[in-house]
C-alpha cells in the first residue's frame, strides 16, 4: 500500500515540481496539493495522510495561530520544506510545530524518499 502524502506549498512552481517528482515513486501517492494552512488543516483530517509536507513559509499567512499549525503533525508525520537561507531559525520553527524533519528545497531531490521511506511504518502490500 502506497504513502499518502498531503502536500501543503504555496508556491506554484514547487507544487508542480514536488508534484511530479512525488509522482515518479511507486511507493507514494499525492492525495491532496494545497497552498494555504487553513486548507491543510481541514484536509488533513478529512484525508489522514501518513506524511504532511509543508512550506515553513506559509506558518506566518492567513492569521494561523501556531497551535493550528501544530495541529497538522498529530497522527501524520509532518515534513518541513524551507526556501530561506537560515535554515537554523526554519529549524526551530519546525521543531516547534512538531516537524519529524525539515529539508531544505535545494535538498528535496536527495532526501524526501529517503525521509518518507523512513518516517513511514512498513506498509503491508
Amino acid at each position: 500500500m502506497a504513502v499518502k502524502v498531503l502536500l501543503a506549498e504555496n508556491t506554484a512552481v514547487l507544487q508542480r515540481a514536488i508534484k511530479s517528482f512525488l509522482q515518479a515513486q511507486d511507493e507514494v501517492v499525492v492525495i491532496e496539493i494545497v497552498s494555504d494552512l487553513p486548507t491543510a488543516i481541514a484536509r488533513k483530517r478529512e484525508f489522514q495522510p501518513d506524511i504532511v509536507i509543508l512550506n515553513l513559509d506559509i506558518c506566518d499567512k492567513d492569521g494561523v495561530r501556531l497551535e493550528d499549525v501544530r495541529g497538522l503533525s498529530e497522527g501524520p508525520v509532518l515534513v518541513a520544506v524551507t526556501l530561506g537561507s537560515d535554515t537554523e531559525s526554519a529549524a526551530e520553527l519546525a521543531a516547534s510545530i512538531g516537524a519529524s524533519k525539515m529539508i531544505h528545497v535545494m535538498d528535496l531531490v536527495e532526501q524526501l524518499m529517503p525521509t518518507i521511506m523512513e518516517l513511514t511504518p512498513v506498509r503491508p502490500s
